[in-house]
């Protein structure tokens, strides 16, 4: 018996389109699943008073950043003040305003703060950043308040503060 018309839904090429299209479809279905998202690794902001040739810094600096290169938990960022060459207030206003533009949009989950030019920033990290676990490293125990660091006025002995009071 001879078949008049065969229907559309039948033969080869009909199978063929079937397997392209659940191809398709089962690529496009998993591009739009959820993939299980790689952990973010933790944040750390260090912050360096000096520049970046200091040689009792490089020590500090140098530990820090190859333990975060072997360790995928942690991204580390390093910022130099380069605090020698900061003499006014209005360039110290300009270099604490670009680091807070730097990482507006990408705040630290911990802080290394080397020095105290770094550590002024302190009350301003806390106002952008929130309570962000800080270490201060420094030569001494004792800081100079932030507004006093620039004033071109004599500094005594009595106008340093201990660090534990603050």
């Amino acid at each position: 018996m001879k078949r008049i018309s065969e229907s559309p839904f039948s033969g080869k090429i009909f199978r063929q389109g079937c397997a392209v299209l659940c191809l398709v479809v089962s690529c496009l279905m998993s591009a739009f699943q959820p993939v299980s998202a790689a952990p973010v690794p933790k944040r750390i902001l260090i912050v360096n008073s000096y520049n970046e040739n200091a040689p009792w810094v490089q020590d500090y600096l140098r530990t820090f950043m190859l333990t975060a290169a072997q360790n995928s938990e942690i991204a580390c960022e390093l910022v130099h003040m380069n605090s020698s060459l900061i003499r006014t207030d209005s360039m110290y206003k300009k270099v604490a305003d670009g680091i807070f533009e730097r990482f507006r949009r990408k705040m630290p989950d911990y802080m290394i703060v080397i020095g105290r030019t770094a550590f002024s920033l302190r009350d301003r990290m806390q106002e952008e950043w929130g309570d962000v676990p800080m270490i201060y490293i420094s030569q001494r125990d004792r800081i100079l308040p932030g507004e006093r660091c620039l004033s071109g006025q004599r500094v005594l002995d009595s106008d340093f503060i201990p660090v534990s009071d603050i």
